[in-house]
């Protein structure tokens, strides 16, 4: 079954163009969510109940061109609570800033 994650990306609209024709053979695009954020002219991908370990060859493809991106925003949680990952750039001068209000929700079942 494999350690799952909730996976929610936000990168500019152009960059988010650019990587679909750079990463046409990524499987992944198949699986993610995709909104357009119209305020920022910026595009939100998201991944639910995925297995996104670095070692896969498509995860890694995704990761390294985002971070390599002047914009952008990254958040993983992992199944345990304490699995957080987040990785983002504000561009030049911190002019967007405002990509830190993208979040994800974690939600906690309780057992009774």
């Amino acid at each position: 079954m494999g350690y799952r994650s909730d996976v929610k990306v936000i990168i500019k609209k152009n960059d988010y163009e650019r990587m679909q024709k750079e990463l046409v053979e990524n499987e992944l695009f198949k699986y993610a969510i995709v909104k357009e954020v119209s305020k920022i002219d910026g595009i939100i991908l998201e991944w639910q109940d995925i297995k996104w370990y670095t070692e896969y060859k498509e995860v890694a493809e995704i990761e390294n061109f985002i971070t390599n991106l002047d914009i952008y925003k990254f958040i993983r949680l992992g199944e345990d609570y304490e699995d957080i990952e987040i990785m983002s750039n504000a561009g030049k001068d911190n002019e967007y800033e405002f990509i830190d209000t993208i979040d994800v929700i974690r939600y906690i079942d309780e057992y009774i």
